[in-house]
């Protein structure tokens, strides 16, 4: 028997985890969203985060993630 093992590199990519999943807000209030950035296949670049579709009248801060830098905070 004869096994053969092909391996490629991994091209560079890099996934995103925000949390909470849900935030209660009351009218005014603000709140906090942890992200974790997950780089592979050599991914060094900068990260630019943006949350779009959020209901009328609620607003989230961009986060840049540095190079090197793998969590951050957006309120």
């Amino acid at each position: 028997m004869v096994y053969r093992i092909e391996a490629h590199p991994q091209p560079p990519d890099f996934a995103l985890q925000a949390g909470p999943e849900a935030v209660d807000l009351s009218p005014g209030g603000t709140a906090e969203v942890a992200v974790s950035l997950r780089r592979t296949g050599g991914f060094d670049g900068p990260v630019e985060v943006a949350f779009e579709g959020l209901p009328e009248g609620v607003t989230a801060g961009a986060l840049s993630l540095a190079p090197k830098q793998d969590k951050g905070k957006v309120k």
